[in-house]
């Protein structure tokens, strides 16, 4: 429901099919928004993917990630930009209704709203973490014409774009939900958490924490 929208898809040398639906969906399309097609000659991965999209084929301000397999609600992009214009933000998470397989829905993502109340700085993130996932984001290209490119050797970009966006103008959280985010055993970043012996360290750690916290 935005009117000056400029939408990129951009298929990472995928084969099974992927692009071919791609490319016979945009050849039916004949909205008012502006369509980019893209198709990488050899598998980049996450990281360096984004990497080539944002330098090479974006030509705005503002971006907003989707990922291939999440649903975007119709008034997601009208929603984001309010806010972008309003507070100024150098990086937003909405919340999302999680859907599994098959889109069934089984509860809001985000349940602790304290976090959704104000934009959030390096002190914040320092104390807090993070509490953003990568699917939901939306970004000023500010935090990529500043610090550069993500390093390849980063696993997962929202975390460290979401670091560079709360040395800038700060990370805000939207407490509307405004994509169905798909979660089950096949999920790509559940898959990666799971087999990093580094991020269960860490998660063993929080654990330690918070229970001294507690006591």
């Amino acid at each position: 429901d935005y009117p000056n929208l400029e939408v990129i898809i951009s298929d990472d040398a995928s084969t099974d099919g992927t692009f071919e639906i791609i490319e016979n969906v945009v050849s039916n399309y004949n909205g008012p928004h502006k369509v980019i097609v893209n198709r990488n000659n050899k598998n980049m991965g996450v990281i360096e993917h984004i990497n080539f999209v944002v330098f090479n084929l974006i030509n705005t301000q503002y971006f907003i990630l989707q990922a291939g397999d999440d649903i975007s609600l119709s008034n997601r992009v009208s929603e984001i930009m309010k806010v972008f214009i309003n507070e100024k933000p150098s990086s937003i998470c909405p919340n999302a209704i999680k859907i599994d397989e098959h889109n069934n829905e089984y509860g809001q993502f985000i349940k602790d709203n304290t976090i959704l109340e104000r934009k959030r700085y390096l002190k914040d993130f320092l104390i807090q973490g993070s509490n953003a996932f990568g699917a939901s984001m939306a970004y000023d290209i500010e935090i990529f014409r500043f610090f550069g490119q993500i390093p390849l050797t980063v696993r997962n970009e929202d975390f460290i774009l979401n670091a560079r966006a709360s040395l800038l103008n700060g990370m805000k959280f939207h407490n509307k939900n405004l994509i169905k985010y798909r979660i089950h055993e096949e999920s790509l970043s559940l898959r990666i958490y799971a087999d990093d012996k580094y991020f269960k360290k860490i998660q063993l750690l929080l654990q330690v924490f918070k229970n001294r916290k507690n006591n």
